[in-house]
């Protein structure tokens, strides 16, 4: 049965943008509110394991100060369906202060004051986006999932990508309406379409059941004739899973790889690669761990890259430093198709650079790794691991085998990285220094760089 609360008063806004009160001893979360808004809401679902529920709002009576239209009109759940950006209700200098805050509380337990960054800008900024294919009616729909659902809303006019995706957003929905391209789970189906940007140029990927389809081959022809796509690719994807990618891309039409300027650092970045979407607030991350770099006494600094990816950190680190010529960096990264992007921005780069292919993963490779003789002493060593965080083998040789003056962490969650760095800690680094960084604006993802010394 459901169960509804009228005129409640938001008490606050949480770590994840999502405003909250209390009701018999539990904490009911109702998104798209904020502190000081009165409203009427229904549970839509009680935790079993934690005093939390989750509510909807019914009927708004008023709203708190901190309240703010949403700009968007997909805006879940004031104005639409898509929650692509759950915090656009807040101003900005309210988010602000809830994710410094709650950076704060995360990382409590280090001991250490972290520092906001703010992001420069909040909209157009992502360089690339994943829109699931759906069919409303007679069209086909490139869309995102709705919260906690399987409901596919429209991102037509998304406000938080470039330009010139949101263009061709437009026009391949179009062209795979007018082909009849199958969706959903219909034979031979499109399941999404991902579009990156850098410099006017856009490079579309489709993510498919059967590289084989027959409507492929005229999608790819219409796509690659539209202004402004440089390249068209196939993915297959045909297993049931939340995954995107599982194999790698085939570029059937142009060029797969587009070039994009990451701090001082021009990056080429291939079909399928990681690099981070907002160039502006990346860019800031980079110089900045150029800085710690740089402070170090060598003239000649030798500097581990571990989670090299394409290269994009360790490059700048060295690229920033005020001997940048006689600087050396040793890169290691389980992805074949990153490190030999990272092999080349590192010869574009003028930068001397080896990077070499290893499961960070496997405790019997993380414990054989020896870099080239020369690399063997490093000066600082770089982190950059994926949303897991370190794996407990490379935790372990960094707390026992490796040392160095400097440890450079960049992390995209503070769970992980407390986890990391009380380990790093206790192990004698000792934590200087903490930066948040609003690397995706309006929504609740914090970015951290940090450093340490030893």
């Amino acid at each position: 049965m459901e169960k509804r609360y009228e005129r409640v008063i938001i008490e606050g806004v949480d770590a994840e943008l999502r405003g909250y009160f209390t009701k018999e001893d539990r904490q009911v979360l109702v998104a798209g509110t904020a502190t000081g808004d009165e409203v009427d809401v229904a549970i839509t679902s009680v935790s079993q394991h934690h005093p939390l529920a989750y509510a909807e709002v019914v009927n708004v009576h008023q709203r708190g100060e901190n309240f703010q239209q949403p700009s968007c009109r997909h805006a879940a759940p004031i104005r639409g369906r898509c929650g692509g950006c759950p915090a656009m209700h807040l101003a900005p200098s309210t988010r602000d202060q809830i994710q410094l805050r709650a950076a704060n509380e995360a990382l409590e337990p280090l001991g250490v004051n972290v520092t906001w960054h703010s992001a420069p800008q909040q909209r157009e900024y992502r360089n690339r986006s994943n829109f699931v294919a759906h069919r409303r009616s007679q069209e086909v729909i490139l869309g995102s999932y709705a919260p906690r659902s399987q409901h596919v809303a429209a991102m037509r006019d998304c406000l938080v990508v470039r330009p010139a995706i949101m263009d061709l957003h437009r026009r391949t929905e179009d062209i795979l309406t007018a082909l009849k391209a199958p969706v959903d789970g219909e034979e031979e189906a499109l399941r999404w379409v991902s579009m990156r940007e850098s410099d006017g140029d856009v490079v579309v990927e489709l993510v498919v059941r059967d590289a084989d389809a027959q409507w492929i081959v005229q999608a790819a022809d219409d796509l690659f004739a539209l202004e402004n796509v440089v390249g068209v690719g196939v993915s297959v994807n045909d297993r049931e899973t939340n995954a995107i990618r599982v194999a790698r891309t085939n570029i059937i039409r142009g060029k797969g790889t587009l070039q994009e300027r990451y701090g001082q650092i021009d990056l080429q970045i291939p079909p399928g690669a990681f690099a981070q979407l907002n160039v502006d607030v990346a860019s800031r991350i980079y110089n900045r761990a150029a800085q710690w770099t740089s402070a170090g006494p060598s003239d000649a600094p030798v500097v581990w890259d571990l989670y090299c990816g394409i290269g994009a950190l360790g490059l700048n680190a060295v690229a920033g430093h005020g001997s940048a010529e006689t600087a050396r960096i040793w890169g290691v990264e389980s992805a074949e198709e990153a490190v030999v992007a990272a092999r080349q921005n590192a010869a574009l780069s003028e930068v001397s650079a080896e990077f070499d292919i290893a499961d960070l993963v496997d405790p019997d490779v993380v414990q054989a790794l020896q870099p080239p003789e020369a690399l063997s002493t490093p000066d600082v060593i770089l982190v950059n691991p994926p949303r897991r965080g370190l794996s407990q083998p490379v935790r372990d040789r960094l707390c026992d085998d490796w040392t160095a003056q400097t440890l450079i962490y960049m992390s995209c969650d503070p769970k992980t990285f407390l986890r990391d760095a009380t380990a790093l800690q206790k192990a004698g680094w000792t934590l200087e220094e903490v930066e948040a960084h609003d690397m995706l604006p309006i929504t609740a993802h914090v970015e951290l760089l940090a450093r340490f010394t030893r």
